[in-house]
Protein backbone atom coordinates (compact mmCIF):
# COMPACT_ATOMS: atom_id res chain seq x y z
CA UNK A 1 0.00 0.00 0.00
CA UNK A 2 1.37 3.50 -1.25
CA UNK A 3 2.17 5.58 1.47
CA UNK A 4 -0.82 8.27 0.81
CA UNK A 5 -3.04 5.88 0.97
CA UNK A 6 -2.01 4.49 4.24
CA UNK A 7 -2.48 7.63 5.50
CA UNK A 8 -5.70 7.62 4.23
CA UNK A 9 -6.31 4.81 5.37
CA UNK A 10 -5.41 5.59 9.08
CA UNK A 11 -7.08 8.36 9.00
CA UNK A 12 -10.75 6.48 8.44
CA UNK A 13 -9.86 3.97 10.82
CA UNK A 14 -9.68 6.81 13.66
CA UNK A 15 -13.08 8.23 12.10
CA UNK A 16 -14.43 4.79 12.68
CA UNK A 17 -13.30 4.66 15.81
CA UNK A 18 -14.70 7.57 16.99
CA UNK A 19 -17.73 6.84 14.90
CA UNK A 20 -18.40 3.38 17.21
CA UNK A 21 -18.53 5.74 20.51
CA UNK A 22 -21.56 8.22 19.85
CA UNK A 23 -20.73 10.10 23.37
CA UNK A 24 -16.89 10.67 22.05
CA UNK A 25 -18.37 12.35 18.69
CA UNK A 26 -20.38 14.67 21.14
CA UNK A 27 -18.00 15.24 23.92
CA UNK A 28 -14.86 15.93 22.13
CA UNK A 29 -16.00 18.60 20.23
CA UNK A 30 -17.95 20.28 23.10
CA UNK A 31 -14.50 20.14 25.09
CA UNK A 32 -12.31 22.00 21.98
CA UNK A 33 -15.23 24.26 22.12
CA UNK A 34 -15.18 25.22 25.90
CA UNK A 35 -11.19 24.90 26.05
CA UNK A 36 -10.84 27.11 22.99
CA UNK A 37 -13.37 29.70 24.40
CA UNK A 38 -11.62 30.11 27.85
CA UNK A 39 -8.23 30.66 25.71
CA UNK A 40 -8.95 34.55 25.21
CA UNK A 41 -9.86 34.73 29.19
CA UNK A 42 -7.01 32.67 30.43
CA UNK A 43 -4.99 35.50 27.79
CA UNK A 44 -6.53 38.65 28.37
CA UNK A 45 -8.62 38.06 31.83
CA UNK A 46 -12.96 37.93 31.58
CA UNK A 47 -15.02 40.55 28.79
CA UNK A 48 -16.42 43.17 29.88
CA UNK A 49 -19.89 44.26 28.61
CA UNK A 50 -20.27 46.22 26.19
CA UNK A 51 -23.36 46.47 24.45
CA UNK A 52 -26.39 47.33 27.18
CA UNK A 53 -28.17 44.34 26.27
CA UNK A 54 -25.30 42.52 28.35
CA UNK A 55 -26.36 44.58 31.14
CA UNK A 56 -29.29 43.28 31.17
CA UNK A 57 -28.51 39.48 31.33
CA UNK A 58 -25.83 39.94 34.03
CA UNK A 59 -28.45 42.36 36.16
CA UNK A 60 -30.77 39.13 35.90
CA UNK A 61 -27.96 36.46 36.57
CA UNK A 62 -27.03 38.67 39.90
CA UNK A 63 -30.40 38.05 40.67
CA UNK A 64 -30.69 34.09 40.08
CA UNK A 65 -27.16 33.38 41.74
CA UNK A 66 -28.82 35.41 44.70
CA UNK A 67 -31.14 32.54 44.39
CA UNK A 68 -33.96 35.11 43.74
CA UNK A 69 -36.34 35.31 40.74
CA UNK A 70 -36.74 38.98 40.72
CA UNK A 71 -35.84 42.25 43.44
CA UNK A 72 -37.87 44.74 45.35
CA UNK A 73 -38.45 47.85 44.04
CA UNK A 74 -35.92 50.24 45.61
CA UNK A 75 -37.11 53.31 47.51
CA UNK A 76 -34.84 55.61 44.79
CA UNK A 77 -35.06 53.59 42.09
CA UNK A 78 -35.60 56.74 39.42
CA UNK A 79 -32.00 57.43 39.71
CA UNK A 80 -31.16 53.92 38.77
CA UNK A 81 -33.61 53.59 35.46
CA UNK A 82 -31.85 52.08 32.95
CA UNK A 83 -32.25 50.37 29.55
CA UNK A 84 -33.69 47.12 29.21
CA UNK A 85 -34.47 47.35 32.92
CA UNK A 86 -37.62 48.28 34.56
CA UNK A 87 -38.02 48.79 38.40
CA UNK A 88 -42.02 48.24 38.54
CA UNK A 89 -43.62 46.32 39.80
CA UNK A 90 -39.93 44.41 40.58
CA UNK A 91 -36.43 45.25 39.31
CA UNK A 92 -35.45 43.19 36.54
CA UNK A 93 -34.75 43.03 33.25
CA UNK A 94 -36.68 42.19 30.14
CA UNK A 95 -35.04 39.33 28.75
CA UNK A 96 -36.32 35.82 29.31
CA UNK A 97 -33.84 34.12 31.58
CA UNK A 98 -32.63 31.04 29.87
CA UNK A 99 -29.18 33.00 29.29
CA UNK A 100 -28.86 34.44 32.37
CA UNK A 101 -29.30 31.21 34.32
CA UNK A 102 -26.19 30.20 32.81
CA UNK A 103 -24.64 33.11 33.84
CA UNK A 104 -25.43 33.22 37.17
CA UNK A 105 -24.06 29.16 36.96
CA UNK A 106 -20.76 30.34 36.36
CA UNK A 107 -20.91 33.37 39.03
CA UNK A 108 -21.77 30.88 41.55
CA UNK A 109 -18.90 28.74 40.54
CA UNK A 110 -16.31 31.66 39.52
CA UNK A 111 -17.81 34.29 37.28
CA UNK A 112 -20.49 34.58 34.35
CA UNK A 113 -18.27 34.19 31.39
CA UNK A 114 -17.38 30.29 32.56
CA UNK A 115 -21.20 29.73 32.02
CA UNK A 116 -21.07 31.53 28.30
CA UNK A 117 -18.14 28.49 28.01
CA UNK A 118 -20.65 25.60 29.79
CA UNK A 119 -23.09 27.30 27.23
CA UNK A 120 -21.39 26.96 24.17
CA UNK A 121 -19.63 23.68 25.09
CA UNK A 122 -23.43 22.32 25.34
CA UNK A 123 -24.18 24.10 22.17
CA UNK A 124 -21.57 22.43 20.40
CA UNK A 125 -22.35 18.51 21.68
CA UNK A 126 -25.97 19.47 21.31
CA UNK A 127 -25.61 20.42 17.22
CA UNK A 128 -23.33 16.84 16.83
CA UNK A 129 -25.85 14.74 18.96
CA UNK A 130 -28.52 16.49 16.59
CA UNK A 131 -26.68 15.53 13.29
CA UNK A 132 -25.91 11.97 14.31
CA UNK A 133 -29.41 11.61 13.62
CA UNK A 134 -29.89 12.38 9.96
CA UNK A 135 -26.28 11.17 8.97
CA UNK A 136 -22.72 8.86 9.21
CA UNK A 137 -21.28 9.84 12.45
CA UNK A 138 -18.13 10.46 11.00
CA UNK A 139 -19.93 13.67 9.30
CA UNK A 140 -21.49 14.52 12.66
CA UNK A 141 -17.74 14.78 14.29
CA UNK A 142 -17.38 17.41 10.84
CA UNK A 143 -20.22 18.94 11.73
CA UNK A 144 -19.41 19.40 15.43
CA UNK A 145 -15.58 20.93 14.04
CA UNK A 146 -17.45 23.32 11.91
CA UNK A 147 -19.76 24.42 14.99
CA UNK A 148 -16.75 25.47 17.24
CA UNK A 149 -15.09 27.19 13.91
CA UNK A 150 -18.50 29.50 13.71
CA UNK A 151 -20.32 29.65 17.10
CA UNK A 152 -16.98 29.97 19.10
CA UNK A 153 -14.67 31.66 17.19
CA UNK A 154 -16.24 33.90 15.12
CA UNK A 155 -17.63 37.57 15.92
CA UNK A 156 -20.94 39.71 14.65
CA UNK A 157 -20.83 39.81 10.74
CA UNK A 158 -20.41 43.87 10.31
CA UNK A 159 -17.56 46.05 11.22
CA UNK A 160 -16.76 47.05 14.74
CA UNK A 161 -18.99 44.15 15.84
CA UNK A 162 -17.72 42.29 19.22
CA UNK A 163 -15.17 39.13 18.24
CA UNK A 164 -16.34 35.45 18.82
CA UNK A 165 -19.46 37.49 20.48
CA UNK A 166 -21.43 34.13 21.08
CA UNK A 167 -18.26 32.70 23.60
CA UNK A 168 -16.94 36.35 24.67
CA UNK A 169 -20.00 37.78 25.40
CA UNK A 170 -23.07 38.13 27.80
CA UNK A 171 -25.85 38.05 25.18
CA UNK A 172 -24.44 35.73 22.53
CA UNK A 173 -27.10 33.03 20.72
CA UNK A 174 -25.57 29.57 22.46
CA UNK A 175 -28.38 28.72 24.52
CA UNK A 176 -31.40 29.54 22.13
CA UNK A 177 -29.20 27.89 19.69
CA UNK A 178 -29.15 24.54 21.96
CA UNK A 179 -32.99 25.00 22.17
CA UNK A 180 -32.94 24.36 18.25
CA UNK A 181 -30.62 21.41 18.61
CA UNK A 182 -32.33 19.79 21.18
CA UNK A 183 -35.65 19.96 19.61
CA UNK A 184 -34.63 18.76 16.01
CA UNK A 185 -32.37 16.39 17.05
CA UNK A 186 -35.29 14.37 19.52
CA UNK A 187 -37.79 15.07 16.28
CA UNK A 188 -35.88 12.99 14.23
CA UNK A 189 -34.94 10.01 16.74
CA UNK A 190 -38.77 10.31 17.99
CA UNK A 191 -39.62 9.88 13.81
CA UNK A 192 -37.18 6.87 13.71
CA UNK A 193 -38.39 5.19 17.12
CA UNK A 194 -40.24 7.01 20.26
CA UNK A 195 -38.54 6.74 23.50
CA UNK A 196 -39.09 8.56 26.26
CA UNK A 197 -35.84 10.10 26.69
CA UNK A 198 -35.83 12.16 23.07
CA UNK A 199 -39.55 13.14 23.75
CA UNK A 200 -38.06 14.34 27.29
CA UNK A 201 -35.30 16.16 24.59
CA UNK A 202 -37.63 17.22 22.62
CA UNK A 203 -40.20 18.94 25.20
CA UNK A 204 -36.48 20.52 26.87
CA UNK A 205 -35.32 22.00 23.67
CA UNK A 206 -38.87 24.13 23.01
CA UNK A 207 -38.73 24.97 27.15
CA UNK A 208 -35.07 25.95 26.43
CA UNK A 209 -36.31 28.27 23.09
CA UNK A 210 -39.15 30.09 24.90
CA UNK A 211 -37.09 31.34 27.68
CA UNK A 212 -34.35 32.51 25.32
CA UNK A 213 -35.86 33.52 22.01
CA UNK A 214 -39.85 32.99 22.29
CA UNK A 215 -40.75 34.39 19.19
CA UNK A 216 -37.79 32.60 17.07
CA UNK A 217 -38.36 29.70 19.29
CA UNK A 218 -41.91 29.49 18.08
CA UNK A 219 -41.40 30.09 14.75
CA UNK A 220 -38.87 27.15 14.46
CA UNK A 221 -40.75 24.96 16.82
CA UNK A 222 -44.30 25.57 14.50
CA UNK A 223 -43.12 23.00 11.44
CA UNK A 224 -41.61 20.60 14.07
CA UNK A 225 -44.78 20.13 15.55
CA UNK A 226 -46.61 19.72 12.23
CA UNK A 227 -44.63 17.34 10.84
CA UNK A 228 -44.68 15.21 13.92
CA UNK A 229 -48.52 15.47 14.36
CA UNK A 230 -48.41 14.46 10.52
CA UNK A 231 -46.52 11.59 11.06
CA UNK A 232 -48.50 10.47 14.43
CA UNK A 233 -51.46 10.32 11.93
CA UNK A 234 -50.14 8.09 9.24
CA UNK A 235 -49.58 4.47 8.61
CA UNK A 236 -45.50 5.08 9.64
CA UNK A 237 -46.57 5.50 13.01
CA UNK A 238 -46.06 2.90 15.61
CA UNK A 239 -49.64 3.11 16.88
CA UNK A 240 -51.22 5.46 19.46
CA UNK A 241 -50.53 2.83 22.49
CA UNK A 242 -46.59 3.41 21.86
CA UNK A 243 -47.05 7.03 21.17
CA UNK A 244 -49.09 7.95 24.37
CA UNK A 245 -47.10 5.82 26.44
CA UNK A 246 -43.40 6.79 24.59
CA UNK A 247 -44.37 10.17 23.15
CA UNK A 248 -47.27 12.57 24.41
CA UNK A 249 -47.38 11.77 28.03
CA UNK A 250 -43.36 12.75 28.41
CA UNK A 251 -44.02 15.84 26.28
CA UNK A 252 -46.68 16.93 28.37
CA UNK A 253 -45.55 16.32 31.13
CA UNK A 254 -42.14 17.91 30.58
CA UNK A 255 -44.23 20.79 29.01
CA UNK A 256 -46.65 21.25 31.58
CA UNK A 257 -44.17 21.57 34.35
CA UNK A 258 -42.09 24.28 32.22
CA UNK A 259 -45.25 26.47 31.75
CA UNK A 260 -45.80 26.27 35.26
CA UNK A 261 -42.48 27.24 36.16
CA UNK A 262 -42.41 30.00 33.45
CA UNK A 263 -45.99 31.37 35.31
CA UNK A 264 -44.53 31.76 38.69
CA UNK A 265 -41.94 33.50 36.99
CA UNK A 266 -43.62 35.81 35.23
CA UNK A 267 -45.85 36.32 38.66
CA UNK A 268 -43.11 37.43 40.43
CA UNK A 269 -41.44 39.73 37.64
CA UNK A 270 -44.00 41.28 36.39
CA UNK A 271 -46.79 40.14 38.38
CA UNK A 272 -49.33 38.69 35.80
CA UNK A 273 -48.31 34.94 35.35
CA UNK A 274 -49.10 34.96 31.14
CA UNK A 275 -47.11 38.51 31.23
CA UNK A 276 -43.76 38.27 30.11
CA UNK A 277 -41.08 40.38 31.14
CA UNK A 278 -40.18 42.17 27.94
CA UNK A 279 -43.69 43.15 27.74
CA UNK A 280 -43.84 44.99 31.09
CA UNK A 281 -40.74 46.30 29.67
CA UNK A 282 -42.41 47.63 26.72
CA UNK A 283 -45.42 49.24 28.12
CA UNK A 284 -43.06 51.33 30.08
CA UNK A 285 -40.56 52.59 27.91
CA UNK A 286 -40.57 51.22 24.07
CA UNK A 287 -42.69 53.26 21.51
CA UNK A 288 -40.83 51.54 18.55
CA UNK A 289 -42.92 49.34 16.06
CA UNK A 290 -42.19 45.48 16.67
CA UNK A 291 -42.93 44.28 12.74
CA UNK A 292 -42.31 46.88 9.82
CA UNK A 293 -46.83 47.47 8.87
CA UNK A 294 -46.92 48.33 12.47
CA UNK A 295 -47.35 52.28 13.92
CA UNK A 296 -45.03 53.28 17.13
CA UNK A 297 -47.23 53.72 20.01
CA UNK A 298 -47.42 56.82 21.97
CA UNK A 299 -44.89 58.42 23.86
CA UNK A 300 -43.77 57.28 27.48
CA UNK A 301 -43.64 58.54 30.59
CA UNK A 302 -40.14 59.01 30.79
CA UNK A 303 -38.64 60.81 33.53
CA UNK A 304 -35.02 61.22 32.30
CA UNK A 305 -33.98 63.17 28.74
CA UNK A 306 -31.21 60.82 28.27
CA UNK A 307 -34.29 57.92 28.38
CA UNK A 308 -36.66 59.49 25.96
CA UNK A 309 -33.23 59.81 23.56
CA UNK A 310 -32.88 56.31 23.88
CA UNK A 311 -36.13 54.84 23.49
CA UNK A 312 -37.88 57.84 21.51
CA UNK A 313 -34.99 58.71 19.23
CA UNK A 314 -32.48 55.66 18.71
CA UNK A 315 -34.69 52.98 19.50
CA UNK A 316 -37.36 54.44 17.35
CA UNK A 317 -35.06 55.36 14.45
CA UNK A 318 -34.30 51.68 13.72
CA UNK A 319 -38.00 50.66 13.35
CA UNK A 320 -38.58 54.48 10.94
CA UNK A 321 -35.71 53.55 8.46
CA UNK A 322 -38.47 51.39 6.18
CA UNK A 323 -39.68 54.46 5.21
CA UNK A 324 -40.09 53.55 1.15
CA UNK A 325 -39.86 49.89 -0.75
CA UNK A 326 -36.17 51.16 -1.47
CA UNK A 327 -35.29 51.22 2.19
CA UNK A 328 -36.68 48.10 3.17
CA UNK A 329 -35.07 46.42 0.25
CA UNK A 330 -31.68 47.64 1.06
CA UNK A 331 -32.18 46.84 4.85
CA UNK A 332 -32.91 43.62 4.13
CA UNK A 333 -30.33 42.61 2.48
CA UNK A 334 -28.17 44.27 5.57
CA UNK A 335 -30.22 41.56 7.53
CA UNK A 336 -29.39 38.87 5.28
CA UNK A 337 -25.65 39.26 5.51
CA UNK A 338 -25.97 38.26 9.05
CA UNK A 339 -26.26 34.73 7.93
CA UNK A 340 -22.42 34.77 7.22
CA UNK A 341 -22.37 34.54 10.69
CA UNK A 342 -24.00 30.97 10.07
CA UNK A 343 -22.11 30.01 6.88
CA UNK A 344 -18.96 31.57 7.68
CA UNK A 345 -16.79 33.57 4.62
CA UNK A 346 -15.01 30.27 3.66
CA UNK A 347 -18.23 27.97 4.12
CA UNK A 348 -20.53 30.14 2.06
CA UNK A 349 -19.24 28.78 -1.45
CA UNK A 350 -21.20 25.44 -0.15
CA UNK A 351 -24.30 27.27 -0.85
CA UNK A 352 -23.74 26.18 -4.43
CA UNK A 353 -24.48 22.79 -3.67
CA UNK A 354 -28.00 23.66 -2.32
CA UNK A 355 -30.20 22.25 -5.18
CA UNK A 356 -28.02 19.36 -4.73
CA UNK A 357 -28.78 19.26 -1.02
CA UNK A 358 -32.68 19.99 -1.16
CA UNK A 359 -33.03 16.26 -3.05
CA UNK A 360 -32.94 14.64 0.45
CA UNK A 361 -36.17 14.56 2.26
CA UNK A 362 -35.02 15.83 5.83
CA UNK A 363 -32.98 18.92 4.44
CA UNK A 364 -36.15 19.74 2.65
CA UNK A 365 -37.96 19.68 6.10
CA UNK A 366 -34.77 21.86 7.57
CA UNK A 367 -34.78 24.12 5.06
CA UNK A 368 -38.83 25.35 6.07
CA UNK A 369 -37.67 26.66 10.17
CA UNK A 370 -34.19 28.93 7.81
CA UNK A 371 -36.93 30.30 5.50
CA UNK A 372 -39.00 31.14 8.51
CA UNK A 373 -36.63 32.81 10.03
CA UNK A 374 -35.51 34.48 7.68
CA UNK A 375 -38.99 35.96 6.27
CA UNK A 376 -39.60 36.67 10.07
CA UNK A 377 -36.10 38.78 9.47
CA UNK A 378 -37.50 40.58 6.78
CA UNK A 379 -40.70 41.78 9.13
CA UNK A 380 -38.47 42.34 11.86
CA UNK A 381 -37.18 46.15 12.66
CA UNK A 382 -33.78 44.71 13.63
CA UNK A 383 -32.32 41.28 13.77
CA UNK A 384 -28.89 40.42 14.59
CA UNK A 385 -27.20 36.54 14.35
CA UNK A 386 -28.30 35.42 18.48
CA UNK A 387 -31.94 36.47 17.33
CA UNK A 388 -32.00 33.83 14.78
CA UNK A 389 -30.22 31.25 17.05
CA UNK A 390 -32.61 28.85 16.99
CA UNK A 391 -32.27 28.03 13.47
CA UNK A 392 -28.83 27.62 13.95
CA UNK A 393 -28.93 23.77 13.85
CA UNK A 394 -30.78 22.99 10.32
CA UNK A 395 -28.09 25.73 8.72
CA UNK A 396 -25.44 23.59 10.33
CA UNK A 397 -27.11 20.48 8.95
CA UNK A 398 -27.21 22.54 5.62
CA UNK A 399 -23.18 23.02 5.72
CA UNK A 400 -22.12 19.36 6.64
CA UNK A 401 -24.31 17.97 3.68
CA UNK A 402 -22.99 20.42 1.56
CA UNK A 403 -19.46 19.57 2.42
CA UNK A 404 -20.58 15.89 1.93
CA UNK A 405 -21.26 16.62 -1.67
CA UNK A 406 -18.15 18.66 -2.27
CA UNK A 407 -16.29 15.52 -0.64
CA UNK A 408 -17.79 13.73 -3.00
CA UNK A 409 -17.31 14.95 -6.13
CA UNK A 410 -19.69 13.39 -8.60
CA UNK A 411 -19.86 16.58 -10.78
CA UNK A 412 -15.66 17.02 -10.67
CA UNK A 413 -13.69 14.58 -12.20
CA UNK A 414 -10.45 13.60 -11.73
CA UNK A 415 -10.57 13.71 -7.97
CA UNK A 416 -10.96 17.62 -7.83
CA UNK A 417 -14.33 17.44 -5.61
CA UNK A 418 -11.84 15.98 -2.56
CA UNK A 419 -9.51 18.82 -3.71
CA UNK A 420 -11.93 21.11 -3.10
CA UNK A 421 -12.69 19.65 -0.02
CA UNK A 422 -9.61 19.61 1.34
CA UNK A 423 -9.27 22.96 0.22
CA UNK A 424 -12.08 24.22 2.27
CA UNK A 425 -10.68 22.45 5.54
CA UNK A 426 -7.55 24.40 5.40
CA UNK A 427 -9.15 27.65 4.70
CA UNK A 428 -11.44 26.72 7.97
CA UNK A 429 -8.51 26.13 10.07
CA UNK A 430 -6.77 28.88 9.23
CA UNK A 431 -9.70 31.68 9.39
CA UNK A 432 -10.18 29.92 12.90
CA UNK A 433 -6.72 30.49 14.00
CA UNK A 434 -7.51 33.92 13.08
CA UNK A 435 -10.79 34.03 14.68
CA UNK A 436 -9.13 32.87 18.06
CA UNK A 437 -6.73 35.85 17.86
CA UNK A 438 -9.52 38.56 17.59
CA UNK A 439 -11.44 36.73 19.79
CA UNK A 440 -8.65 38.02 22.61
CA UNK A 441 -7.99 41.25 20.76
CA UNK A 442 -11.55 41.62 21.22
CA UNK A 443 -11.78 40.73 24.91
CA UNK A 444 -8.91 43.33 25.57
CA UNK A 445 -10.87 45.81 23.87
CA UNK A 446 -14.22 45.24 25.91
CA UNK A 447 -12.07 46.05 29.00
CA UNK A 448 -10.91 48.93 27.86
CA UNK A 449 -14.47 50.56 27.12
CA UNK A 450 -14.52 53.98 29.30
CA UNK A 451 -17.69 53.19 31.59
CA UNK A 452 -15.73 49.54 32.36
CA UNK A 453 -12.52 51.27 33.35
CA UNK A 454 -14.45 53.60 35.35
CA UNK A 455 -16.30 50.45 37.00
CA UNK A 456 -13.06 48.92 37.89
CA UNK A 457 -11.05 52.17 39.08
CA UNK A 458 -13.76 53.13 41.71
CA UNK A 459 -13.60 49.07 42.70
CA UNK A 460 -9.69 49.02 43.17
CA UNK A 461 -10.06 52.41 46.02
CA UNK A 462 -10.82 51.22 49.43
CA UNK A 463 -14.09 52.01 50.82
CA UNK A 464 -17.77 52.30 48.91
CA UNK A 465 -18.63 54.62 46.03
CA UNK A 466 -21.79 56.36 44.91
CA UNK A 467 -21.59 57.36 41.35
CA UNK A 468 -23.87 60.45 40.13
CA UNK A 469 -23.74 60.46 36.55
CA UNK A 470 -25.06 63.30 34.44
CA UNK A 471 -25.02 63.19 30.60
CA UNK A 472 -23.17 66.33 28.62
CA UNK A 473 -24.55 67.53 25.40
CA UNK A 474 -23.03 65.43 22.27
CA UNK A 475 -23.42 62.05 24.54
CA UNK A 476 -24.61 59.15 22.73
CA UNK A 477 -28.34 57.90 24.08
CA UNK A 478 -26.89 54.45 23.46
CA UNK A 479 -23.89 54.88 25.52
CA UNK A 480 -25.51 53.91 28.60
CA UNK A 481 -23.72 54.27 32.12
CA UNK A 482 -26.28 53.78 34.92
CA UNK A 483 -26.50 49.91 35.40
CA UNK A 484 -26.48 48.69 38.84
CA UNK A 485 -25.82 44.91 40.64
CA UNK A 486 -29.32 43.16 41.89
CA UNK A 487 -28.89 44.42 45.63
CA UNK A 488 -27.63 47.94 44.93
CA UNK A 489 -27.25 49.18 48.53
CA UNK A 490 -24.65 46.14 49.45
CA UNK A 491 -23.09 46.72 45.77
CA UNK A 492 -18.99 48.52 46.04
CA UNK A 493 -19.58 50.94 43.48
CA UNK A 494 -23.61 52.30 43.13
CA UNK A 495 -24.08 54.11 39.82
CA UNK A 496 -27.17 56.69 39.99
CA UNK A 497 -28.71 59.70 37.75
CA UNK A 498 -27.78 63.13 38.52
CA UNK A 499 -30.80 64.77 39.41
CA UNK A 500 -29.49 68.17 40.22
CA UNK A 501 -28.93 69.25 44.13
CA UNK A 502 -32.18 69.37 45.10
CA UNK A 503 -32.95 65.72 43.57
CA UNK A 504 -29.76 64.19 44.81
CA UNK A 505 -30.59 65.08 48.73
CA UNK A 506 -32.39 62.16 49.94
CA UNK A 507 -29.93 59.44 48.09
CA UNK A 508 -26.83 61.45 49.45
CA UNK A 509 -28.64 61.06 53.07
CA UNK A 510 -29.77 57.22 52.52
CA UNK A 511 -25.55 56.67 51.67
CA UNK A 512 -24.04 58.67 54.21
CA UNK A 513 -21.37 56.31 54.57
CA UNK A 514 -20.20 55.87 50.49
CA UNK A 515 -18.09 58.65 48.51
CA UNK A 516 -19.69 60.33 46.32
CA UNK A 517 -18.44 61.30 42.73
CA UNK A 518 -19.82 63.23 39.97
CA UNK A 519 -19.43 62.39 36.54
CA UNK A 520 -20.09 63.92 33.43
CA UNK A 521 -19.70 61.96 30.45
CA UNK A 522 -19.56 63.66 27.09
CA UNK A 523 -19.68 62.07 23.40
CA UNK A 524 -17.45 58.83 22.59
CA UNK A 525 -13.69 59.99 22.34
CA UNK A 526 -14.19 62.97 24.77
CA UNK A 527 -12.59 63.08 28.53
CA UNK A 528 -14.87 62.24 31.25
CA UNK A 529 -15.05 64.88 33.46
CA UNK A 530 -14.26 63.48 37.31
CA UNK A 531 -15.49 65.46 40.59
CA UNK A 532 -15.34 64.11 43.98
CA UNK A 533 -18.31 66.26 45.82
CA UNK A 534 -17.94 63.93 49.47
Amino acid sequence: MSQPALRDETRRSLLRRLAARPWLCVGLPALLAFVLAALPTLVAGPPGPVAHDEWGYLLSADTFAAGRATNATHPFWVHFESVHQFHTPSYQSKYPPAQALFLALGQVLWHPILGVWISVALLVGALVWMLLAWMPPRWALVGGLLAVALYVLQGEPYPGGTQAYWSQSYWGGAVAATGGALLFGALARSVARPQVSSSVLLALGLLVLANSRPLEGLIVGLPAAVYLLVWMLSARSPGWAILLRRLVLPVLLVLGSGLLAMGAYNQAVSGDPLELPWITHYRQYCVFRTLVWQEPAPDRDWRHASLRAFYGGYELAFSERYHDLRSYLTLSLKKLANWIFFVGPVLAVLLLYVPAILRRGWMRFLAVPIVLILINGMLSFSVLPHYSAPAAGPTLAFLVEGLRRARAGRRHPGGVGRKFYALLLVALVVAAGLGLKRATDGVAASQATRRNRFERRFEEQPGEHLVLVTYAPGHAPEDAWIFNRADIDAARVIWARDMGEEGNRALLEAFPQRHVWRLTVAGRGQPVEVEELR
